[in-house]
């Protein structure tokens, strides 16, 4: 991983603040303050970097 921003390491320490629970982007969004699309972007660019990981639930990814 070359550069993260701010929003990128918001959404990595919420995922890190409960790793029990499995949260989707729009959840993230709500509690870091962004868009649900940003948080959407955010999510697909670290999964791709293999940062963190998803799973498919039904129509919904979540995230660990």
């Amino acid at each position: 991983m070359k550069n993260i921003t701010a929003n990128e390491m918001k959404f990595v320490l919420t995922l890190l603040k409960s790793p029990e629970e499995d949260v989707n982007s729009r959840n993230i969004s709500k509690i870091i303050g962004i868009s649900h699309m940003g948080s959407f972007k955010i999510s697909k660019k670290l999964e791709k970097e293999g940062i963190i990981i998803s799973k498919q639930i039904g129509r919904g990814r979540y995230f660990k």
